[in-house]
């Protein structure tokens, strides 16, 4: 399945974007068998019957809509077991990542994505299950917790998180004191940077040196911060 990402609408504007799908849509087919999602360009709606298929955002059944001229389409899929909306682009000769639309209330209620999985780093995993990392945004504020565990040294990893979502990345770098390892006692402890382009890295604190730990290391992490 493709990446899915994350943005905001007001609940106002699907709906009144959603009422008028029967004016913009001509088109109407069903989808049985597996296809490639980047091929279905032809404008209209889509009854998708099959959990099979490439470059679709998740398994689910649903409606897909696809609208726009030739070097600008759009599709939008609407799962039928699921309150959400995704949709992606297709500009400059390509088609972007999926995009996850998270309702808002715009009468002053704050935004809240619930809890999301953050992606590891090459080397880096959940130390268990119930400790895996996880990430939320509430209104203007975001949350990172979990504990992780390195399968390689520190030394080779690209980072400890990726892909963070873009409504959550700082507008510069964040900077948090972490705990050593508390597999093994260690008193280290780390300085964690959440980078605006979408990673989490570690560092020592107070040393300049390159950080080389040992494998298998039980590091508990733990930052907030502001977006813009």
């Amino acid at each position: 399945m493709a990446k899915i990402q994350n943005t905001y609408l007001n609940k106002e504007g699907l709906g009144s974007f959603l009422s008028n799908l029967k004016k913009i849509f001509l088109g109407t087919k069903t989808i049985t068998s597996a296809v490639d999602w980047n091929t279905l360009t032809e404008n209209g709606v889509y009854h998708i019957k099959t959990t099979a298929g490439t470059n679709r955002p998740i398994t689910n059944w649903g409606m897909l809509y696809v609208e726009g001229e030739t070097a600008t389409k759009f599709q939008i899929f609407i799962p039928d077991v699921k309150n959400n909306v995704i949709y992606k682009r297709y500009e400059n000769a390509g088609w972007k990542d999926w995009q996850e639309l998270t309702l808002i209330e715009t009468s002053g209620e704050v935004y809240d994505t619930g809890w999301k999985s953050v992606e590891c780093g090459y080397g880096i995993s959940a130390w268990s299950t119930t400790d895996a990392p996880k990430i939320r945004r509430v209104g203007k504020t975001v949350e990172l917790v979990g504990i992780i565990t390195n399968l390689t040294s520190f030394a080779d990893h690209d980072s400890l998180f990726r892909n963070i979502p873009e409504d959550m990345r700082p507008s510069r770098n964040v900077w948090s004191i972490q705990q050593g390892d508390i597999k093994n006692k260690t008193t280290a402890r780390w300085m964690m940077t959440i980078n605006p382009g979408g990673t989490v890295s570690f560092n020592y604190y107070g040393f300049s040196g390159p950080l080389t730990i040992s494998k298998g290391m039980c590091i508990p992490v733990h930052a907030i911060w502001m977006v813009d």
